[in-house]
């Protein structure tokens, strides 16, 4: 039985969070399903501001810019190290 939180997504978007979908005493959890959002949010996040970067290497950026995107990709990466641990965490505490 398809939970119903995800009721409305495209069926791929869908099937790659199924992982989520498990019933937990017969119900879905809605609190895996956010964090794994928010861990999926900032680690796209992180990787579009390395990707920048990248294109200050190879010169398509000026790179004066370099500093305060280093600083936004540093960012970045603690907030997605940190929605990893809390996606985590809850998987352990809660079981799911």
């Amino acid at each position: 039985m398809r939970c119903p939180l995800f009721a409305g997504l495209e069926d791929g978007v869908s099937r790659f969070l199924g992982i989520v979908a498990a019933k937990i005493n017969g119900r879905c959890c809605a609190e895996k399903l956010r964090l794994l959002l928010e861990y999926r949010k900032s680690a796209n996040l992180h990787s579009a501001h390395v990707a920048l970067m990248a294109d200050i290497a190879s010169g398509l950026v000026q790179k004066e810019e370099f500093a305060w995107l280093s600083d936004l990709a540093s960012h970045a990466h603690q907030k997605c190290t940190h929605a990893r641990e809390r996606f985590l965490k809850h998987m352990d505490e809660h079981g799911c």
